[in-house]
């Protein structure tokens, strides 16, 4: 079993390439609205809510990942993590277009703020965990790429410049949508289905994840599982 977990397969190659493109989506939406911050003629008020919205939202969406993590896997909080993103894209376009009229949206300036803090909130543990998971010796690994992630996505947003940063933000929404639908293929973290005690699609998991084949009987991996528990 150590060597299957040592391999890098293609299942595990595209949780990590799927992984790092989220952290990249989520670094690029930070860098666009500390630039809209930067442009917008907001009041030292509404300025000091609008860069509080973002750690806001990154406090309430990590609370909330905790909790989906446990009930609902990892790969379902993934899911969830573009929810929020998508919605903080639409609000990022709406402030963008006015961005240079005599009406500032500050409303929508700080609630699309807020949406994104809420996805990078989610995003960051549930995509270090489920990769944790599946190739526990590259913990520090990953922690890195996801960090690596979201500063090159934050590095490329900031040098967009004016005239080129819609097509940016609808770029970024259809590449977003584009990530989603391939983790559809991505299968739950087989630790997290032992778990629950949902031992065939963990085997089932594992089988597809680590390329090998499904000798493994549920309740085999149910004693091991509990082996692992007890020590």
């Amino acid at each position: 079993m150590c060597s299957s977990h040592t391999r890098l397969t293609r299942g595990v190659m595209l949780a990590i390439l799927t992984v790092l493109a989220y952290s990249f989506s989520a670094g690029s939406a930070i860098g666009l609205w500390w630039l809209i911050g930067v442009k917008s003629p907001l009041s030292p008020e509404l300025g000091s809510v609008f860069v509080f919205s973002l750690y806001a939202g990154a406090a309430i969406g990590s609370l909330l990942a905790s909790q989906t993590l446990t009930r609902y896997g990892r790969h379902w909080t993934l899911h969830l993590y573009c929810l929020p993103a998508l919605f903080g894209w639409f609000f990022m376009c709406a402030v963008v277009r006015v961005l240079t009229g005599p009406i500032m949206p500050a409303k929508t300036l700080v609630f699309g703020r807020f949406l994104t803090g809420l996805s990078l909130g989610i995003v960051i543990p549930s995509s270090l965990i489920y990769l944790v998971e599946l190739r526990p010796v590259d913990a520090g690994l990953f922690g890195a790429l996801i960090s690596l992630g979201v500063v090159s996505g934050s590095t490329l947003a900031q040098s967009v410049i004016d005239c080129f940063r819609i097509h940016f933000i609808f770029g970024n929404c259809l590449f977003l949508l584009g990530v989603n639908l391939l983790s559809c293929f991505l299968p739950e973290s087989p630790k997290w289905l032992a778990m629950m005690e949902r031992f065939q699609q963990a085997c089932d998991a594992r089988s597809w994840l680590y390329n090998t084949v499904n000798i493994i009987r549920p309740i085999f991996f149910r004693y091991m599982f509990s082996l692992r528990l007890t020590a």
